[in-house]
């Protein structure tokens, strides 16, 4: 499907790596720092987006007023405020 935004999107989403164990350090000496995955998404007002839905996010964290999207540049997903967005194109099922 294709979304065009009626406002600037300014998405960011940080969170530990939750599937990733520090090894085991030798001699007492502190584990290797493991850095976050951050997911940042911008776009400006007016931009289409080609996107699917992410029903994983939408069930894994859902937010009230908000859709949770992937696309083939962002396939980590992201969402957008319902009012700041419309759907210019549905998709093909």
């Amino acid at each position: 499907m294709i979304i065009e935004l009626l406002r600037n999107l300014d998405f960011f989403y940080s969170r530990a790596p939750n599937y990733v164990q520090p090894p085991a350090s030798p001699l007492g000496s502190p584990p290797p720092e493991i850095r976050p995955l951050d997911n940042r998404v911008q776009y400006p007002k007016g931009a289409r987006l080609e996107v699917e839905l992410d029903e994983e996010w939408e069930e894994f964290e859902p937010h009230e007023g908000e859709t949770w999207f992937k696309s083939a540049e962002h396939p980590a997903g992201f969402r957008a405020p319902n009012s700041d967005f419309r759907y210019i194109e549905a998709a093909n099922d």
